[in-house]
């Protein structure tokens, strides 16, 4: 093969190839942004892409790296067991069939990403805060329209009544998750000096602008969050961390005995407040108590993936939820509780254990800023979104390999 790269097209196809494979990562958010769904496959096919790139032309790289897999096949492992007691099985396999790629080929992007020769990932902090603002960029003249690009592209009406700017809340979600890695490219001048002022200043302008105009609750205390744990939680430190996994686990364990009573005590005082009452917080209450309360039916292994959206009927009064059905509890303890019982939940302390110990092995001015995209991801799935939305997982994938990224490009000796 070397003596066909002395050809001038060979000689440049082979110039451009990492600056080209660096910004098909980076253009992933782009796509993110857009279209949310397309991330339940697209880091699937990257990480597919990604490990066949290392395989053929680095294979000397490949080392052993296990964790992703490990993580990614045992909570696939853990799905597919509670189809055996699943109160539908078909609806359970089905879920486990549409996760296997994103866990599996997203795992291999993970993989990949620790091995490839750092010039295939270098144009990354080049390329991603000109994606936020583009995204920042796209969610305000969405909601400043009232969703022009959103209701031509389903051919409907301007004055179409049931639109709402919670249309747009996956991709502010996902612009809070890129975020920190944006404000790592700023931080280490990535960009050329004039090109850094000017792209802070439009990141801050456009950031602030999506915030107010947007009704996402959930983006609001995400980002306040995620913000006070960059600061304020010394992640490296052990004891920290076990205070924070502490805390969090107590929480995961209590949540379907709390949720019943938090379900008869706050509705009525967060009806008076406006912001509590449009963010539907009553309503995410009344849901949490009638699945908490189905949940403890099986409270050892649960009842297989998907059960949630199972249930016919739940036991509810339905005074801030005219139905009594729902998708997924609005919380990711709770499902957990639903799905596979305190088996589940252990697991998923498990899993958040080693998310933090990872977290505090990073270079220690990366730890914060991968701390605040981890905090967002939490906050996401802790009152709007269920665990196994396709879109979701791919997100998550998506800020892991982001964090590698990072990770790798600037180490210690880097740190200002």
């Amino acid at each position: 093969m070397t003596q066909y790269r002395s050809i001038p097209i060979i000689r440049n196809i082979s110039a451009s190839a990492p600056f080209t494979f660096a910004g098909i990562l980076a253009v992933m958010a782009a796509v993110g942004f857009i279209a949310p769904r397309a991330l339940s496959f697209l880091p699937a096919v990257l990480g597919l892409f990604s490990f066949a790139l290392l395989y053929f032309t680095e294979r000397q790289n490949m080392r052993v790296f296990y964790a992703p897999f490990i993580v990614g096949g045992g909570i696939l492992a853990l799905a597919l067991i509670s189809c055996l007691w699943s109160i539908d099985a078909e609806e359970s396999l089905d879920r486990c069939l549409k996760m296997m790629p994103i866990l599996i080929f997203g795992a291999a992007l993970v993989y990949s990403l620790q091995c490839l020769d750092k010039k295939w990932l270098s144009a990354v902090p080049i390329i991603l805060p000109y994606i936020l603002i583009f995204g920042l960029v796209w969610n305000a003249a969405e909601l400043w329209t009232e969703g022009a690009f959103h209701k031509s592209l389903r051919g409907l009406p301007d004055n179409f009544k049931d639109y709402t700017t919670a249309a747009h809340n996956r991709s502010i979600y996902l612009c809070l998750l890129v975020l920190p890695f944006a404000g790592l490219s700023l931080r280490h001048q990535a960009l050329q000096a004039t090109a850094q002022k000017y792209v802070t200043l439009a990141l801050i302008v456009l950031l602030i602008m999506v915030l107010i105009l947007t009704q996402s609750q959930t983006a609001h205390v995400a980002l306040i969050l995620g913000v006070c744990g960059a600061f304020f939680v010394p992640i490296a430190n052990v004891y920290a961390r076990s205070a924070f996994l502490a805390m969090l686990g107590l929480l995961m364990i209590t949540a379907p005995f709390l949720a019943p009573y938090l379900f008869q005590t706050l509705p009525e005082l967060m009806m008076q407040i406006s912001w509590l009452r449009e963010g539907y917080a009553p309503e995410r209450l009344e849901i949490w108590d009638f699945v908490s309360r189905y949940a403890l039916q099986s409270p050892i292994y649960g009842h297989g993936i998907e059960a949630t959206r199972a249930v016919e009927a739940f036991d509810s009064a339905m005074i801030y939820r005219p139905v009594a059905t729902v998708l997924h509890p609005h919380n990711f303890a709770l499902q957990l509780w639903m799905e596979f019982g305190l088996i589940g939940v252990l697991s998923g302390i498990v899993v958040a254990g080693f998310i933090l110990q990872r977290l505090a092995a990073l270079p220690a001015h990366i730890r914060k800023y991968a701390l605040f995209s981890f905090i967002t991801a939490l906050v996401s799935i802790s009152f709007a979104y269920g665990v196994w939305q396709g879109w979701w997982l791919g997100g998550a994938v998506m800020a892991i390999a982001y964090a590698q990224i990072y990770a790798r490009l600037y180490n210690d000796a880097d740190a200002a």
